[in-house]
């Protein structure tokens, strides 16, 4: 079996390199199943980059395994720059840039049409992760979306794309435009859901609310996918990002309706570590998203939102602290929280100096009276815009106490307009 050394891995097409490097590197052993129909007179072949003299090794495929060996015996490490070269058009070739040795000869004289090969790579080896990994469901359907058995990637008009999809049924395309007949591809077998595979520059993705939305059923690797317009999940009810790695690019600072009525939403893997930082609009980006409750999202970095507009609108079980946000640039909370029916949160530490719009922003929550009242008092030590109008329906303050004097304050002095609460 082959043994690889080295930290250098990429994925190329036709000598271009698409796959990004990793540079940290790591012991593990590396698996990578492929099929191809081939003759036994095609091969598999790895070229000796350095010396004045370039060696090729050519491997034979043998029915007895499902791994391969290659020819030759090397007594000393060599570095190569080692391709496995698919014939077959559309499948990706994989390359290995580092060192290579312990080579051991196989070539039984087998003729067959279709092989499963499995090539296993040991040592220090760094693995490109930068794979856009989600599993679908092509037999489900709703208005909208590609017949039973297809899947259509949401690709934009505006996007910028050259990857390699891998269909999880043993086929490949190369993408490089959002309209290309490739973007919906037909399973054959169509009971089981498929793991699809994206490798490459992959900037635009949106449902929004349309196409196989219900098709796709979770995320294990967010890979490069780059977010640059609204609604990119929007209406994708059976996803799931529990498990998922990585994290999510949004070089278009737009996150509106991202999530969207994604009903099974509950928490998201690793979502801490996204950088929000350039964000500007979290407009409904988890609106009836009905099971979610992530306090992670405490940590983002939210100083450049300007709107939070129904952004937890109906998240009916959300109650986390968002005592970390910097809310001081937006203006519109417009049913921010709107029937976030189990929602009990002090938001004292939220500077709304600027707010504007305020219409139903806490009405149908579970704040406490005293994370109310806690609430007012901080609100009242403002420098506040006037004429708000502040929906908090359902909610009590102290009318004796410091809660009911601040938002006294708040009427006399700001000219707010309190819509739907009580003195206890």
């Amino acid at each position: 079996m082959a043994k690889f050394l080295g930290n250098d891995y990429f994925l190329y097409r036709n000598g271009v390199k698409i796959g990004r490097q990793i540079d940290s590197s790591f012991s593990r052993s590396i698996e990578f199943l492929e099929k191809a129909s081939r003759s036994a007179n095609k091969s598999f072949e790895a070229t000796r980059k350095s010396g004045s003299v370039d060696i090729s090794l050519y491997v034979d495929f043998f029915a007895s395994a499902n791994f391969l060996e290659l020819a030759d015996d090397f007594e000393n490490r060599v570095e190569v720059d080692f391709i496995l070269k698919r014939d077959v058009a559309g499948y990706p070739e994989i390359s290995f840039t580092g060192f290579i040795q312990n080579f051991n000869f196989e070539t039984p004289n087998v003729d067959f049409a279709t092989v499963d090969l499995s090539i296993l790579l040991t040592g220090d080896v760094a693995y490109n992760t930068q794979r856009f990994t989600s599993t679908w469901a092509p037999l489900n359907t709703s208005t909208g979306s590609t017949p039973s058995g297809q899947v259509a990637l949401p690709l934009i008009a505006s996007g910028t794309y050259n990857f390699i999809v891998d269909w999880g049924d043993e086929t490949q395309d190369i993408i490089t435009s959002y309209n290309q007949a490739e973007v919906t591809h037909t399973y054959s077998m169509t009971g089981a859901p498929y793991v699809i595979k994206i490798f490459g520059t992959i900037q635009g993705w949106q449902f929004n609310n349309t196409g196989d939305k219900e098709k796709i059923l979770s995320i294990s690797n967010w890979g490069s996918l780059d977010i640059t317009t609204e609604g990119g999940f929007y209406g994708c009810s059976n996803l799931s990002l529990a498990a998922v790695e990585g994290v999510l690019t949004f070089s278009g600072n737009n996150a509106k309706s991202l999530f969207r009525n994604c009903s099974s939403l509950t928490t998201i893997g690793n979502i801490a570590n996204w950088d929000m930082s350039n964000v500007t609009t979290f407009q409904d980006i988890f609106y009836a998203c009905s099971l979610f409750n992530d306090g992670n999202i405490n940590s983002w970095d939210t100083s450049s939102v300007l709107t939070l507009r129904a952004s937890f609108r109906e998240c009916s079980i959300f109650n986390q602290s968002l005592d970390n946000w910097d809310v001081s640039n937006c203006s519109n909370f417009d049913t921010t929280f709107f029937s976030c029916l189990l929602l009990n949160q002090s938001f004292g530490s939220w500077d709304v100096s600027i707010m504007t719009v305020g219409t139903l922003f806490l009405s149908n929550t579970n704040l406490s009276t005293a994370n109310y009242d806690a609430t007012l008092i901080s609100w009242d030590a403002l420098t506040v815009k006037s004429g708000v109008t502040l929906g908090v329906t359902g909610l009590t303050y102290t009318a004796a106490g410091a809660g009911g004097t601040a938002r006294a304050s708040l009427i006399t002095n700001d000219s707010w307009t309190f819509v739907g609460d009580s003195g206890v």
